[in-house]
């Protein structure tokens, strides 16, 4: 759907595991598919909060190409939004953002991960492979990625909700 949807849009899937279906492959303008990394008893990848090793390669070769901002979105996830990029970028302007989140936020330093659009140099350091994992929940990691990007550090871990973390960039 994403590409029916974005005829023009550059489409890059990152991952690991199973191999995606050829048709899915062809629609895509660069993959990075990797084997199946290490899963602990839970199902969740060890060392790897929200596959952010997988979603890093992705930011990190679009930005590569010279893109300034990039639409981050789950593999499997369904997109049926036509020019998804003029969609995000229209919401980003009128709101005097840097990113759009389509998933919750909240306590914790929790950054929903699944859907966003933004500025490629925020999404390259909230996703970034040189971050040391901050917790092993993806939404609390992603969001202590966010922090770090706007305050150049990451949070303390212990959650404090009247914590003042950052000023806007």
């Amino acid at each position: 759907y994403t590409r029916r949807w974005n005829p023009d849009a550059y489409l890059v899937l990152t991952g690991h595991g199973e191999e995606p279906l050829q048709s899915t492959i062809d629609n895509c303008d660069y993959v990075n598919w990797e084997e199946l990394h290490p899963l602990d008893s839970g199902g969740s990848v060890i060392g790897s909060p929200a596959q952010y090793h997988s979603v890093s390669k992705g930011v990190r070769h679009a930005k590569e190409q010279g893109y300034t901002h990039c639409f981050k979105v789950r593999g499997d996830g369904i997109v049926a939004t036509p020019n998804m990029v003029d969609f995000g970028q229209a919401i980003i302007k009128e709101e005097n953002t840097k990113i759009l989140l389509t998933q919750q936020t909240g306590d914790l330093y929790k950054f929903g991960d699944c859907y966003m659009y933004g500025e490629i140099d925020l999404l390259d350091e909230i996703w970034s492979e040189d971050n040391p994992v901050f917790h092993a929940d993806g939404l609390r990691h992603t969001g202590a990625g966010f922090v770090k990007y706007f305050a150049g550090a990451h949070p303390p871990v212990d959650y404090d909700a009247n914590r003042q973390i950052a000023e806007g960039k």
